[in-house]
C-alpha cells in the first residue's frame, strides 16, 4: 500500500525558490501543489486565512520512492502554503496542508534558529535536551 513513510520537509531555501522533498513506501509519481497565503487579522494558522488560491503545481511523472521538487517563481520574504502528493497503480496519496516562507530579499534584516537533528527528544540524545540548551544559549 502506498503511504509517505517520511516528510515532507525542505531544503535550499532561496529568494525565488525552495525544495520539497519526502519519501514513499513503493514508487510513486510526484506532485506539490502551492497556494498563496492571504494574510488576515485571525483565523487560520493564527493570521492567514485557509488559502484558495493557488499559485502553481509542480510535478515530475517517473516514479520514484525519494521525491524532489524545486518549487519556482516565488517572491522573497513571502509565506506560502503547499500539499504533497503521489499516485502509482496502487492508489494515491497526499499530505495535509504546510506553510513556508522563502529566504529574505537581499539586504533585508532576518532571525533564524538552530537546533540538533534529534530536536533534542530523542532516545539518539544521550543528553537528555543539553544539546540544545546549550545551542538556544548562544
Amino acid at each position: 500500500m502506498l503511504s509517505i513513510v517520511k516528510g515532507p520537509y525542505l531544503q535550499n531555501p532561496a529568494e525565488h525558490c525552495i525544495t520539497v522533498m519526502w519519501e514513499t513506501s513503493l514508487p510513486a509519481s510526484s506532485r506539490v501543489d502551492v497556494l498563496l497565503a492571504e494574510r488576515i487579522h485571525s483565523g487560520y494558522q493564527g493570521n492567514y486565512k485557509l488559502p484558495d488560491k493557488p499559485f502553481g503545481t509542480f510535478t515530475v511523472e517517473s516514479e520514484s520512492r525519494i521525491h524532489q521538487i524545486t518549487v519556482e517563481g516565488l517572491e522573497p520574504g513571502t509565506i506560502y502554503y503547499y500539499k504533497i502528493h503521489s499516485r502509482n497503480e496502487s492508489g494515491e496519496i497526499e499530505s495535509k496542508l504546510y506553510m513556508f516562507k522563502t529566504a529574505a530579499g537581499r539586504g533585508v534584516p532576518f532571525s533564524f534558529t538552530v537546533t540538533s537533528e534529534t530536536g533534542g527528544y530523542s532516545g539518539f540524545d544521550a543528553t537528555d535536551g543539553l544539546i540544545n540548551q546549550r545551542i538556544f544559549s548562544r
